[in-house]
């Protein structure tokens, strides 16, 4: 019965990508946010370093653009803007897979289904997934930060705090979670070998973040976390 599930589920997930796909205005130069967005990863790749000049807050979805970025033309600037929006698009249809399982931990199998239709298909939703911007990244980060931390499994704490810096680097809200999985891991398990994974766990969110803020302050003298969070 499972089994089935997970193919119900696939058929979300390649209906909501197909409808995205169909909605996308390929032909159209993207704007606002996510004209910022590809500006931002587009001097990264040719600079080869953050660019100056810019809010270096949120800046997360342009490091992984940035990637895909760099073996594309830049004489061509309407196709580097589609890859951003076809990623965009498919990583906002993949998050039916991390939603599944979470609710799924909470609701029978109908239900969860249920509940990935009707994020998937969510009309604000679907239409923040063809304008290129961090949104659906951030959640599907979040989700999976989730998901991994009420996993049995006590190494996924690891997934879990990798999870959560990579998206304080997508919206620095995410800083906000930390607190929250670090008293909710110390309470549920108060034993010092799991304290000491904790430990861990939290070492690795900061060798992912600390790197990533150094380069931030020296370019535009302002961590983009920190600073966001006493701004706000």
């Amino acid at each position: 019965m499972e089994i089935l599930n997970y193919y119900k589920l696939l058929i979300i997930f390649g209906i909501g990508l197909g409808i995205r796909l169909i909605l996308v205005p390929f032909d159209i130069p993207i704007a606002n946010d996510g004209f910022d967005a590809f500006i931002y990863a587009s001097k990264l790749v040719q600079e080869s370093q953050l660019p100056n000049g810019f809010n270096t807050g949120n800046t997360g979805w342009q490091y992984f653009l940035s990637i895909f970025f760099n073996n594309s033309n830049f004489d061509e600037p309407l196709n580097m803007m589609n890859i951003q929006r076809t990623l965009s698009t498919i990583i906002s249809a993949s998050i039916v897979f991390p939603l599944y399982i979470l609710l799924r931990r909470f609701f029978e199998e109908k239900f969860a289904l249920l509940g990935c239709i009707l994020f998937i298909f969510e009309p604000r939703f679907l239409l923040s997934s063809l304008l290129g911007i961090n949104y659906p990244f951030f959640i599907f980060l979040l989700l999976i930060a989730l998901v991994s931390f009420l996993n049995n499994q006590k190494n996924m704490i690891f997934l879990t705090f990798t999870c959560v810096a990579i998206s304080s680097l997508v919206r620095f809200e995410s800083l906000l979670f930390i607190p929250f999985f670090i008293l909710m891991y110390a309470i549920k398990n108060c034993n010092k070998k799991e304290i000491i994974r904790l430990t861990s766990a939290i070492f690795v969110l900061i060798i992912i973040l600390l790197p990533i803020s150094a380069l931030r302050t020296e370019a535009n003298e302002e961590d983009g976390l920190i600073s966001q969070l006493v701004a706000g």
